[in-house]
């Protein structure tokens, strides 16, 4: 009787050991597939992360009356170039404003230490809560401001990513261009100066 207990332990043994590893292998299978969809994933949210681009900022000007100065109109076009949606913060999205002194010095010029701060800023999404660029859409973002004096100007946009979407902190799209105002009025050209392609050829 002994021996034949002992021989049915043996086997109770084995039988537990390959029940052991038959778990084991399924939890190993399981999280190795559970890393690699993780992995995956991680992957692609690298490949799309938000990306904007934009078409270039258009400025108009408009004189007040009694020389009260120039209502500006500052615009961009955005484009959300990637496959997720893009979220902006509404609060920190701006309009930058330098005036450009007129006895610069010859060389390399960089906004914040050679212009100072700017005049003022223009924060023209900070009534919204939220903003949202949907993916492969395109939004117009404009900024309106009175500037009292003509010359010339730099406006810097400003757009901010939000921090609680996308995690990262502090990261913003921006463009910026040098404008005169009021803007160049080109003159018109005079009928006589503009010849026709009839009596501009030559015999």
């Amino acid at each position: 009787m002994l021996m034949q207990s002992t021989s049915m332990s043996a086997v109770d043994w084995s039988e537990l050991i390959r029940n052991y590893a038959t778990v084991i292998a399924l939890m190993v299978s399981s999280f190795w597939a559970a890393s690699k969809v993780a992995w995956s994933e991680f992957l692609r949210s690298k490949q799309d992360m938000p990306a904007l681009d934009s078409s270039g900022i258009v400025v108009q000007d408009h004189e007040l009356e009694a020389g009260a100065g120039f209502l500006v109109a500052v615009g961009m076009k955005w484009r959300n170039q990637s496959s997720m949606p893009t979220y902006i913060d509404p609060k920190l999205t701006r309009t930058e404003v330098y005036r450009v002194p007129e006895n610069l010095e010859p060389g390399s010029l960089h906004l914040k230490p050679g212009l100072g701060d700017p005049l003022f800023v223009v924060r023209p999404l900070e009534r919204l809560s939220s903003y949202v660029l949907e993916p492969k859409t395109e939004s117009f973002l404009q900024s309106h401001m009175v500037l009292r004096d003509a010359g010339l100007y730099v406006f810097r946009v400003k757009i901010a990513r939000s921090e609680k979407h996308h995690g990262a902190k502090g990261f913003e799209w921006g463009r910026e261009i040098i404008a005169r105002v009021p803007s160049p009025k080109r003159a018109p050209v005079a009928a006589e100066d503009s010849p026709t392609e009839e009596s501009s050829i030559q015999d």
